[in-house]
Formats: structure tokens, C-alpha cells, sequence
């Protein structure tokens, strides 16, 4: 058995959620650091605010935000050129 195909969604998807984590902390980080440089402060958040759903017997939180800035777009794209490159 060969595992030698790596080109699943799901590696896209980790090497995504990674790249984010990333770029996004090196954002907040350099930001913090050159502080003349206001680019690396900005962020922007997009999603879906929580609902929750209360049945009694079960509750069922949804929910989906995004923090970005220009670092964690840059750690998407970065995670898509070692996506497709493996």
C-alpha cells in the first residue's frame, strides 16, 4: 500500500488552519514590535457570529470567525504553495 499522494482535502485543510494560526500570530507579533508599521495591526474579523440551539436534552453551539490580517493571508497562501508543491 503507497501513500505517496498527499493532495487529499484534508492536508489542504491542516496545512490551512495551520498557515492561519501562523500568520496570525506572526502578525499580532511583528505588530508589536515595529509599531510604526500599522499594517501588521490591522485585522479584520468575518464569520458567522455563535447561535446556540437549546433543545432541552441536547445544546448545539454554531459559530465561525475568522480573524484576519495581512500576515495570515500571507500564511494561506504560503500553506497553498506547500500544498501544491508536496
Amino acid at each position: 500500500m503507497s501513500y505517496k499522494n498527499y493532495k487529499s482535502p484534508w492536508v489542504l485543510l491542516i496545512l490551512f488552519v495551520v498557515g492561519g494560526i501562523v500568520g496570525t500570530w506572526l502578525g499580532e507579533t511583528f505588530g508589536k514590535l515595529l509599531p510604526n508599521w500599522t499594517i501588521l495591526k490591522q485585522s479584520e474579523t468575518i464569520g458567522l457570529p455563535s447561535v446556540t440551539l437549546d433543545l432541552n436534552v441536547l445544546k448545539i453551539t454554531f459559530g465561525f470567525l475568522l480573524k484576519l490580517n495581512i500576515m495570515t493571508v500571507l500564511g494561506f497562501v504560503l500553506a497553498f504553495v506547500v500544498y501544491r508543491r508536496l
